[in-house]
């Protein structure tokens, strides 16, 4: 369990923080609600090779800063995230 300490306590901060982290390619919200957001994001890997990229798929609960991995997986070996596993979070 990795705990995010006052990620959703001052709307300001909050604002430049999301900016930053989802300016790039790196990162999407694939669910938002009022109480959770499911995130993907791109991982580089050197073992995978140049061309080759993993994800990581995490839900943060925003009523209590904390962060759940829910699947981690290269991307040469499968397209998409499975929703199951993040299904019951929601």
């Amino acid at each position: 369990m990795l705990l995010i300490a006052d990620v959703y306590t001052d709307s300001d901060q909050q604002e430049i923080f999301q900016q930053k982290f989802f300016n790039n390619k790196r990162a999407t919200k694939l669910v938002v609600n009022e109480s959770v957001e499911v995130v993907k994001m791109r991982l580089d890997v050197l073992s995978l090779g140049m061309s080759d990229k993993a994800r990581a798929v995490f839900v943060l609960v925003k009523t209590s800063a904390m962060v759940t991995f829910v699947e981690l997986y290269a991307k040469n070996e499968k397209s998409r995230e499975d929703p199951g596993r993040y299904r019951a979070y929601l």
